[in-house]
């Protein structure tokens, strides 16, 4: 009789667990039908997402026509911290790729988006892109909820939980922001923590995770093998099983081992060295930044709340998630890395920072009465959603408490937003009615999305004089139209001074600029008038 009500528990224990999950992925259906339609706030990273996504599934594996001409514009013209007047005179031309140029995992490694391009035979490349997106951050959230159970938690504790983790602006923020490859890794980092951690669990689980990780980006590659490295270190003396832990190290150091083979026989990431300090003066210069020094204390506030617990009650779990934490701590990508949750910056450490946050939570229910640590946590998770609901940043990267909530954004972001769900197909229509797919194009990054399905595309302003169309940005004065599109790194106004010599320069250079074709509020494509004056 025990058996067979084991048996009966088991079975609505995984009934309930599958119906969960069903009605997560309908949820993450809905939200992503709605994210591609509404057009809402693309750029070009997702842009070069799709790209890759169709030349992967139709057998070009991962070609980038779109991703030398970035670079040059970044890292080897400068154009973006060039002066406006030398700018204006220049003759923007795109240099002459090499073929390896052109292979996108030169610059990141998703080798991850060939099983998830298989996607694309059943829905188009945005749905694909979107969808995976928000279903990591909805399983994420899933999966923190069941890793709180198994740490004993109670249920409405852990839903409480949850919904704070939810409120982090590592979740809430990005969540809204664009769809990138990184993003796989919050399930799985959440994984491969648990699966490290949980003793009765044996080396087999950890190893599939570990082994679908890291396909998604080189860097997980990085934080994988120190993760393992760290935890068999500091877990040494408390592991029964010694061999299964020295195996768990071996295993992190071979990781470690091929990332670094990765990045030095095959990564061309300028972002590799422009990004990190490689000499104690170097950090020191960092620090003494105001803007660095800021940034770098409100990343620490903002995890604060979710570490303390383990600092307190798991030490070493909290030590190894602020070690996750170092690359952002110590990188300087002009501040995203700190304060720009919107991005996928943060996308990283964050499981490392919620198992954390888990384990310290359990070990405290473990310590004192039931009812004395549910009320000791519930007041301790409202101080940290109100904190994180409030959160803002002044723009020295200061943290600033505002009138109005902000972090809760995605609790209406998708609803807003449903109420129009035209404008991307409205906008793709008249780009594929008014541009053949062999014409070459200068656009704007925030044109990328919809510009996909086309192979010969720079970005603006380069080769705006020997392209058949421009995309870009613009208002409208009176009866006049003013173009704009250009963005650098020093500012409105040398913006200002290079858009306004680009606007005369493309009324004299052919283009029909009385007569746009209008995308969007904020968006047109300029067709030639006149033959290029220079051809490829």
């Amino acid at each position: 009789m025990t058996f067979l009500r084991t048996t009966k528990i088991v079975k609505i224990f995984q009934f309930k667990t599958l119906l969960a999950l069903l009605v997560l992925l309908l949820i993450v259906a809905l939200l992503t039908y709605i994210r591609v339609n509404s057009g809402y706030a693309l750029q070009g990273d997702v842009g070069q997402l799709y790209l890759l996504l169709e030349n992967i599934h139709s057998g070009n594996g991962p070609f980038n026509p779109w991703q030398p001409s970035l670079n040059d514009f970044i890292f080897y013209q400068r154009l973006v911290t060039l002066d406006a007047y030398k700018l204006c005179e220049m003759v923007l031309e795109s240099a002459d790729y090499k073929a390896v140029d052109y292979n996108h995992f030169r610059f990141h490694l998703y080798l991850i988006l060939y099983p998830v391009s298989l996607f694309l035979y059943l829905f188009d490349a945005p749905y694909v892109a979107h969808g995976f997106n928000i279903l990591s951050f909805v399983l994420f959230l899933f999966l923190s909820f069941k890793i709180a159970r198994k740490s004993k938690i109670p249920v409405f504790m852990s839903m409480l939980a949850v919904i704070a983790i939810s409120f982090h602006p590592a979740w809430s923020w990005s969540i809204v922001g664009q769809p990138y490859v990184d993003r796989m890794f919050l399930p799985l980092g959440l994984l491969l923590f648990y699966y490290t951690d949980n003793r009765e669990k044996t080396f087999y689980p950890m190893l599939f995770v570990l082994a679908i990780a890291v396909l998604i980006v080189e860097k997980v590659i990085l934080y994988s093998g120190i993760f393992l490295i760290l935890y068999s270190i500091l877990f040494y003396k408390d592991y029964y099983d010694k061999r299964d832990l020295v195996r768990r190290l071996l295993l992190g150091i071979a990781v470690l081992v091929i990332f670094f083979i990765v990045v030095k026989f095959y990564i061309n990431n300028s972002y590799y060295t422009s990004s990190i300090p490689f000499s104690v003066e170097a950090l020191i210069n960092l620090f003494s930044n105001e803007l660095f020094l800021n940034g770098t204390k409100s990343l620490l506030l903002v995890n604060a709340p979710l570490l303390l617990p383990a600092l307190i009650f798991r030490p070493k779990i909290f030590l190894i998630a602020f070690i996750m934490l170092l690359p952002n701590i110590l990188g300087n990508i002009g501040g995203a890395e700190k304060t720009n949750y919107y991005t996928h910056y943060h996308t990283l450490y964050f499981p490392f920072v919620v198992y954390a946050f888990i384990q310290g939570v359990g070990a405290f229910f473990k310590r004192i009465s039931a009812i004395k640590a549910a009320c000791a946590f519930s007041i301790y998770l409202v101080i940290t959603a109100s904190f994180y609901l409030l959160l803002g940043f002044d723009g020295k990267q200061n943290i600033q408490l505002v009138n109005s909530p902000t972090t809760n954004l995605y609790a209406t972001f998708f609803y807003n937003i449903s109420k129009n769900l035209s404008p991307y197909r409205n906008i793709s229509t008249l780009i594929e009615s008014n541009i053949p797919e062999n014409a070459k194009i200068s656009s704007i990054e925030a044109g990328w999305p919809y510009l996909y399905k086309f192979q010969k595309l720079v970005i603006y302003p380069l080769d705006f004089e020997k392209s058949d169309f421009l995309l870009v940005g613009y208002e409208k004065i009176g009866s006049q139209f003013y173009y704009s599109g250009y963005q650098g790194y020093l500012g409105p106004q040398h913006n200002r001074i290079v858009n306004d010599c680009l606007n005369t320069r493309i009324s004299k250079d052919g283009y029909d600029v009385e007569s746009p074709i209008i995308l969007s509020p904020s968006l047109a494509v300029l067709k030639r008038k006149l033959l290029p004056q220079k051809q490829n």
